[in-house]
């Protein structure tokens, strides 16, 4: 493997961090002030500037064809777009009667299945299930489940 003095751009990171590479040690690191660095946070190596390759969310084809300069949305967008999403479901009970039907909570926002989504929908359904009257005479219960993405147009 080859050791140049150069860093690269991996991808958009969080907190409007980006995610960046050492191409001398491979070490990754976050930062929003990279161009002023001289040298790398974890090797020490001085680098010679910044190693023009393709970005993680730019297709092949798009580098091919627009080189380092693709449009904006190619650029930006790391995945295809979600075929499912993530949906909070509730159902209640009055008193001694039956549970009704499950059906879609239209308060809770609808997460796109994704690495990572689960934990954002598990904390938004933990919230959902501390709201509830004590002594009332309602019940609630809450789950999450995956459905087919509801298309917009």
């Amino acid at each position: 493997m080859t050791k140049l003095p150069k860093w690269r751009y991996v991808e958009d990171g969080d907190d409007s961090l980006c995610v960046y590479q050492c191409l001398s040690c491979r070490g990754q690191f976050n930062t929003d002030r990279l161009h002023e660095w001289l040298y790398c946070p974890w090797c020490g190596v001085h680098w010679e500037g910044e190693h023009e390759c393709r970005h993680h969310g730019v297709p092949r084809w798009a580098w091919d064809r627009f080189g380092p300069h693709a449009p904006w949305d190619l650029v930006c967008s790391k995945t295809m777009p979600a075929t499912a999403e993530w949906v909070i479901q509730c159902r209640t009970k009055w008193g001694d009667e039956p549970w009704s039907e499950w059906a879609i909570d239209t308060y809770s926002p609808t997460v796109d299945v994704s690495d990572g989504s689960w934990i954002d929908v598990r904390s938004y359904l933990d919230m959902c299930r501390n709201r509830y009257d004590p002594g009332g005479a309602v019940r609630y219960e809450y789950r999450a489940k995956v459905r087919r993405k509801v298309s917009k147009s």
